[in-house]
């Protein structure tokens, strides 16, 4: 079973993060308007801290692009996301 798992070619691998904002206090208030209610306890907190910490992360080469979805489209954010993979959205718009 090893031999048959070890020959297969293994595709490279793409990190794009996405983010609401690239702001922390903006992606915190855009995400939690989509709840519909205010976070409260710890996890505004939390929120924040993890923004900090993907942004570091970015900053330091973890991911291959950044995409900054505020103010943008599902399309728009979707078509710049098949552009930094290289590839083209199709012309009838189906999934691939």
């Amino acid at each position: 079973m090893t031999g048959i798992a070890g020959s297969r070619a293994t595709a490279s691998e793409t990190s794009i993060l996405l983010l609401p904002s690239l702001d922390a206090e903006r992606s915190y208030t855009i995400t939690s308007a989509r709840e519909g209610r205010p976070w409260t306890g710890i996890y505004p907190a939390y929120q924040k801290t993890l923004h900090a910490v993907l942004l570091h992360q970015a900053d330091h080469g973890s991911y291959t692009a950044v995409v900054d979805c505020e103010d943008r489209s599902l399309d728009d954010v979707h078509g710049d996301v098949l552009d930094r993979l290289g590839l083209s959205p199709l012309a009838d718009g189906s999934p691939r």
